[in-house]
């Protein structure tokens, strides 16, 4: 650091005379023309000094500058070496403490709760936890049961899913819904309309299954935008026989992707199917088989101009066929068959079209609403 002492000698001194010299030597007459040589000179001479004094501002300007910087950051410093005298407990206990009461908080309030919506990211606690300590796993994984025999509905919807590549890692919705007893839910709807991986892994499948199996008076699903296989989507059905009400709805990509998984193909329908499909050809007579969903009464599906497409009608026949199998005109006939007469049935096809003397087919069955929305 530089003193005014320091400054006098690196710094050179003007010629120029003070004020009052100047005044005095107006007050005495006329210049002589070697005076006035020696003002040009002297004037040309400051100007010089001038510049060198500019010069030593703008470095003295950038010393300034660091050492204001290093000033603001030495005291943040001692702010955070303050926290060091702080009388606080461990951080990460203090963590989990507060997690456990704002848990129990929301809780203590459950008994008045219908709906439950859950929105997060399918991710790994690891990911979760933002690389912090792994001791923290432990405690997220140990969800104590609950159980809330108010909440009718859960809506689950994944924004985004993190694949992990650890093998043993663990997933916190999956643990989640594992905790959770919902005796009196009746609907239920995953959504996963931006996600770019696979929905039922990382433990979804079984985490859902037990949700199913403690859910016995589940009636309604609602499968929307997830990336899922129709066998995925047979497997996850085949949970729930007491569904009355299944909505499905494809994602629909404006870019044709030929990879992307969509739950409903041929096997799908030919699973909804009333009749075993492949005795139809060689038998007078049809017969019944186990379909999925015996008390299915509500059918709504929204799929992809790709998934029907115009040039093969034959989706939309079978998807036909298996609206024609599970309509009965007499009540005796559902006993039969061990299956429910549909009541309500739509197909919106987006950016595709159907045949309307095929569809037709469906407008004459009695007590059951028919809804057809495509391209025309």
């Amino acid at each position: 650091m530089l003193c005014t002492t320091c400054l006098t000698k690196t710094l050179p001194h003007h010629p120029l005379q003070s004020k009052e010299h100047i005044l005095e030597t107006l007050r005495e007459g006329i210049l002589s023309s070697s005076d006035i040589c020696d003002i040009h000179k002297n004037i040309s001479d400051a100007r010089d000094i001038l510049k060198a004094y500019d010069k030593e501002i703008r470095q003295l300007e950038r010393t300034l500058a660091v050492i204001r910087s290093m000033a603001g950051d030495l005291k943040e410093r001692i702010k955070e070496t303050f926290f060091l005298l702080s009388p606080c407990g461990p951080l990460e206990s203090r963590c989990i403490e507060i997690l456990n009461a704002h848990v129990n908080s929301i809780a203590e309030q459950s008994s008045r709760w219908v709906s439950l919506s859950l929105r997060m990211d399918l991710e790994p606690y690891g990911h979760f936890l933002l690389k912090r300590s792994r001791k923290l796993v432990p405690a997220l994984r140990s969800h104590p049961p609950r159980h809330i025999p108010s909440i009718k509905d859960i809506t689950i919807k994944v924004q985004e899913i993190v694949v992990s590549n650890g093998e043993k890692d663990c997933y916190l919705l999956p643990s989640l819904l594992l905790s959770l007893h919902l005796p009196s839910l009746i609907s239920i709807t995953l959504a996963s309309p931006l996600a770019k991986a696979l929905f039922l892994r990382h433990g979804a499948f079984e985490a859902l299954g037990d949700l199913f199996k403690k859910s016995h008076a589940l009636t309604s699903l609602t499968l929307d935008g997830l990336i899922i296989s129709d066998e995925d989507t047979v497997s996850l059905l085949r949970l729930v026989p007491s569904l009355t009400k299944l909505t499905i709805h494809e994602r629909i990509s404006k870019v044709d992707n030929a990879d992307l998984l969509q739950p409903i193909s041929r096997r799908f329908l030919q699973c909804l199917n009333s009749y075993d499909l492949g005795h139809i050809a060689t038998q007078t007579t049809l017969t019944a088989q186990c379909p999925l969903l015996p008390k299915l009464k509500h059918l709504s599906l929204k799929i992809s101009g790709k998934t029907f497409p115009a040039e093969d009608q034959d989706w939309v026949k079978l998807f036909v066929s298996v609206v024609l199998s599970r309509w009965f005109p007499r009540h005796d006939l559902e006993q039969n068959y061990g299956v429910e007469s549909l009541k309500y049935v739509k197909l919106r096809v987006a950016n595709g079209r159907v045949d309307k003397d095929i569809w037709d087919q469906l407008r004459c069955l009695d007590g059951m609403v028919v809804i057809l929305e495509d391209s025309d």
